[in-house]
């Protein structure tokens, strides 16, 4: 399937497409029915104006195969809240992985790990999460009339390219989400809506940080990453009082502010896993040259509507 997704840039809003649940029946394999999919997909996509087909996959070779490029992959952002939050965080594979390597004493080592790493992160919140005079903080029941306006701003102060996020797509995407409802935090500086966070707690007992944006303000003593800060930090806190056992977000590229936000929350305590799935990417062809390096996205998890916030 492909899901469309409005991106903006300096030159306006675009249209691209998520790839989404891409599956073939084992016993199908070899007979070219994954080409023959995407054959049809990436017609209509062209016929429609849509300039780039990407999406994330730990299968990159049947991507390759078919012309997609494979840019680079996400990494984690995890703040534990529990001692069992590291463990809960390691899948299956490698949680088998580490069990084979050295049995109970691998698995006491992960609780102890996940133990002082709670504390040491708590410890590092209490320190670097005081906020600003002039930053308010709002938890929001619908989406901000202005939110469209801060993702062109975004893309003007940091370049670029992300997702927009109007009041109608985040109403859809968040607050009417029938699967999991997100908590929405909006930063003011004054009356100017400067940034938000969206997070979600799963079934898995996982905060999630669903999006985070901010722009610069009027005021220059509030720079965007006083408001990222200040966003972070109530999440974790909200999060924790709704009994999440860690608190969970994405980093993915080299984009400027991506790299703020990781910078920010190494500060506040959130420790940097580099494990994730690979990117895929497909532009628009003989249109490369209007399609912007996958390096140049900011993309957090608001990319479609999901269950895990």
């Amino acid at each position: 399937a492909l899901i469309p997704i409005k991106m903006t840039d300096r030159s306006g809003v675009f249209w691209t497409a998520k790839s989404e649940e891409t599956l073939v029946d084992p016993a199908y394999r070899g007979q070219q029915i994954f080409e023959k999919m995407y054959d049809l997909l990436k017609q209509y996509a062209w016929d429609n104006g849509i300039r780039s087909i990407w999406g994330f996959t730990p299968a990159t070779k049947a991507f390759t195969r078919i012309g997609f490029e494979t840019p680079g992959k996400t990494t984690q952002i995890f703040f534990p809240l529990d001692s069992t939050a590291i463990p809960a965080l390691l899948d299956k594979k490698s949680a088998a992985e580490t069990q084979r390597g050295s049995g109970w004493l691998s698995r006491t080592a992960y609780r102890t790990a996940g133990a002082m790493a709670g504390l040491v992160s708590a410890t590092r919140l209490s320190f670097q999460s005081s906020g600003h005079a002039d930053l308010t903080l709002r938890l929001l029941s619908s989406a901000p009339d202005d939110a469209g306006n801060v993702c062109r701003n975004f893309v003007s102060q940091w370049g670029g390219c992300t997702i927009f996020r109007d009041r109608a797509y985040l109403q859809w995407r968040l607050f009417d989400n029938p699967h999991v409802k997100a908590l929405f935090t909006a930063a003011y500086v004054g009356d100017r809506l400067c940034g938000w966070v969206a997070y979600a707690l799963g079934d898995d007992r996982m905060g999630y940080l669903v999006d985070v944006i901010a722009v610069e303000s009027r005021n220059s003593d509030v720079t965007p990453e006083v408001i990222v800060r200040g966003l972070l930090s109530t999440a974790i806190i909200d999060l924790r009082r709704m009994g999440a056992l860690g608190v969970r977000g994405w980093h993915v590229t080299d984009h400027p502010f991506d790299l703020l936000v990781l910078r920010v929350a190494r500060q506040l305590g959130f420790w940097h896993f580099r494990r994730g799935h690979d990117v895929v990417i497909l532009p628009l062809p003989g249109k490369q040259s209007q399609t912007h390096s996958f390096s140049d996205w900011y993309i957090t998890r608001v990319f479609t509507e999901g269950l895990l916030g």
